[in-house]
């Protein structure tokens, strides 16, 4: 079953790699910027998210 959900999700959210951090509006939209793609050190990681409005 959690098979089925990880796919899910995938498919959902157009998730091409691991790990990936998406960001959500207040009404469940998925924001294609910022969006995290794989490993960014804790520096970058922290620029990217503050640019979500």
């Amino acid at each position: 079953m959690a098979y089925v959900q990880g796919a899910v999700s995938i498919t959902r959210f157009g998730i091409e790699g691991l790990p990936t951090v998406i960001s959500l509006s207040s009404t469940g939209e998925v924001l294609t910027q910022p969006r995290v793609t794989g490993f960014l050190a804790p520096k970058d990681f922290l620029v990217e998210r503050r640019k979500v409005k």
